[in-house]
């Protein structure tokens, strides 16, 4: 049995490279070890109530988008809907509260009219990143980065390589409570301004605003198993509960896949999971440079999530289904704490109120709610039931200020940790975006789609541009393009 390509792993990255490849011709299959696709983008119910694993919201959906041209390629664009997001999301501060648009035009305007003195400086900020972020997703069409030079072709990626998002802003902006602002975002990669990549900021706050913000109507998974659907329609395959065992190298050249005891032979061989775990076990340490697995193993995961889903009975009494509560401007602080495994009880969390937007989330007459923590995947003490109840408990109480008398709503209640996390996707320490956007980690510093095994590639989040739904794609078809130029 040959194949072309042969991906291991079926998350969105696995399921979006797939996309390209089956659209072009080429003979692909998926090898998935669970009995269901999607990674992070599923969904589960739990009496009565639906909820969204892990993806809240996602950008590129449009038909120009790369959600959007993934799933017309597959000529299945038409049988998903998306409901638009707008506010994109409400960021609460300790003095004000800031609705943000999902439509960059309006955010800027919006962001102008409560600064006007920085007006100037906000847009330039904004072309910066959208420059950037054009300079990434253009990184894909060239054969070999090392054959021309990179600071002529990529000058914003080039120059910045080495930024953080807080010092960018300090070099342009003077209130302090607009960089909190412009910045907030960065939470959602799990790290202060301070630590955070510029490059990595710029890609995924454009990728949110590069035609809205939306969600899936009905459950999220509904966007991977469609791409599969269309997958095997365009004469891809997929096996389900196929764990790959061995990648076959010789001669550091691909010669294809053992899975369920039997050798598959393929052409190109793609990582679409745990990068540092799959090369490691499954191709071998001994087949690469000393110097690539000494850069492997010196890469720093991204932190994870602590989330409490709840069903309530009643109604939400507000609109925005995504919010964001800061009680301080310190974020590194917070972000400190987190790394030692202490939970400070001040510290930021996460709102969603998905049954606002997905109606058929729950029941008539009830809701859903997501309240999560940053969490590293060790805390103190372990993540021993009592500790998880605690922590769900003092989102609870959070949660009170905003949706009275919750606590004694609540129908439901489910709890996931970054152990959840590691336990579904096998990701190194629950990592939820990978590798962690600081800037050695990112954009050209992050990994590339090949490796140095000749037809050997990987892609996901921990692989370039990084981490969120819509990158993870992008990466799908960098990995394609790259397969196309040197391999196929």
């Amino acid at each position: 049995m040959d194949f072309d390509v042969i991906i291991i792993g079926g998350g969105m990255g696995g399921l979006s490279c797939a996309a390209f490849l089956v659209s072009s011709g080429l003979k692909t299959l998926i090898l998935e070890k669970r009995r269901t696709l999607g990674g992070c983008c599923t969904s589960f119910i739990k009496k009565g109530f639906t909820f969204d694993w892990s993806v809240q919201s996602i950008g590129e959906c449009h038909k120009d988008g790369i959600i959007g041209r993934i799933l017309s390629k597959l000529e299945v664009f038409d049988d998903i809907k998306f409901i638009p997001v707008e506010p994109a999301r409400l960021y609460h501060f300790p003095d004000f509260t800031f609705e943000q648009s999902s439509h960059l035009d309006i955010h800027i305007e919006n962001l102008c009219q409560l600064f006007p003195k920085e007006k100037k400086s906000i847009k330039k900020v904004y072309y910066y990143f959208q420059e950037i972020y054009k300079e990434i997703i253009n990184m894909g069409n060239k054969k070999n980065l090392k054959e021309f030079r990179f600071n002529k072709l990529f000058p914003y990626c080039y120059q910045y390589h080495s930024t953080t998002l807080k010092a960018f802003l300090d070099s342009i902006i003077y209130d302090n409570r607009l960089k909190s602002l412009i910045s907030a975002r960065s939470s959602y990669v799990l790290l202060p301004p301070e630590e955070a990549s510029l490059i990595g900021m710029a890609a995924l706050e454009m990728s949110y605003f590069s035609g809205g913000t939306f969600v899936v109507k009905g459950k999220v998974e509904d966007l991977p198993l469609l791409i599969a659907k269309g997958i095997r329609n365009k004469g891809g395959e997929i096996w389900l509960k196929s764990k790959a065992e061995k990648v076959i190298v010789e001669n550091n050249q691909v010669k294809g896949v053992i899975v369920n005891n039997q050798f598959i032979s393929s052409k190109v061989v793609v990582i679409a999971k745990d990068v540092l775990t799959a090369l490691l076990k499954l191709v071998g340490e001994k087949k690469f440079p000393l110097r690539y697995i000494k850069r492997l193993k010196n890469m720093i995961p991204s932190l994870s999530y602590f989330i409490t889903y709840l069903g309530i009975e009643g109604n939400i009494p507000f609109t925005s289904s995504n919010q964001e509560f800061f009680s301080s401007y310190n974020l590194k602080k917070e972000y400190d704490n987190i790394k030692k495994g202490v939970f400070d009880p001040n510290a930021s969390f996460y709102l969603m109120a998905p049954s606002l937007l997905n109606q058929s989330h729950a029941p008539s007459g009830y809701s859903t709610v997501c309240l999560s923590y940053k969490a590293p995947y060790q805390i103190l003490h372990g993540w021993e039931k009592s500790k998880r109840y605690i922590l769900a408990d003092h989102l609870i109480k959070k949660a009170k200020k905003v949706i009275p008398n919750i606590e004694k709503r609540i129908k439901v209640k489910w709890i996931s940790t970054p152990k959840t996390i590691f336990k579904i996707t096998g990701g190194t320490m629950g990592a939820a975006y990978g590798w962690a956007q600081i800037p050695r980690q990112a954009g050209i510093n992050r990994l590339g789609n090949t490796t140095p095994i000749e037809n050997l590639y990987i892609c996901g989040h921990w692989s370039r541009p990084g981490g969120g739904l819509a990158a993870v794609a992008h990466s799908g078809e960098l990995t394609y393009k790259a397969i196309i130029n040197s391999s196929l």
